[in-house]
């Protein structure tokens, strides 16, 4: 008896052997709990970051360009501030020129002749390079006298002068 328990046992055993075991492949699902947050990955911290970074370089750039508008506007408003109050000075007896033929000219073409001394200058009636070219030294010390420049610099950098040859290059 003993033998034949011995070969049941020894039978299953070799049942056992040749028995394939199968086994569940699907993964078993894990899910989140949605009370607990999930933490973000590397990869989505990296491009917050970068994304706050470039947020914020955004904001200083915006102040940047505010501020530097801002100085800008002052400063344009300071210096025409200051060509029309000498325009205001300017009174009619003042506009000793007459523009006979309507021109007007870039008259900040001559050296020495920026563009806040051209609006003065038009404010005296003066516009083109013919009505330039055509000044008297009276002529010269009267305009000097008005726009506040020196008339020995006027004579020095030759507004006369450089007006013929810009006249005269205009009508060729």
């Amino acid at each position: 008896m003993v033998k034949q328990q011995a070969r049941k046992v020894e039978q299953q055993k070799t049942e056992v052997k040749n028995t394939t075991v199968k086994t569940n492949t699907k993964q078993p699902k894990i899910e989140a709990n949605p009370k607990e947050e999930q933490k973000p990955s590397i990869v989505q911290q990296v491009v917050k970051k970068a994304g706050d970074e470039l947020t914020k370089k955004k904001e200083q750039t915006k102040d940047m360009l505010s501020d530097a508008s801002n100085k800008l506007d002052a400063s344009i408003k300071k210096v025409g501030g200051k060509v029309e109050e000498k325009v205001e000075k300017i009174n009619p007896r003042q506009v000793l020129f007459r523009n006979e033929r309507g021109e007007q000219d870039d008259l900040s073409r001559i050296k020495g002749v920026e563009k806040s001394t051209e609006t003065l200058l038009n404010g005296m009636g003066l516009y083109s390079f013919y009505q330039m070219a055509r000044l008297s030294p009276d002529d010269v010390d009267n305009i000097a006298g008005v726009i506040g420049v020196d008339a020995e610099q006027i004579n020095k950098q030759k507004w006369v002068k450089q007006a013929k040859k810009f006249f005269i290059n205009k009508v060729r």
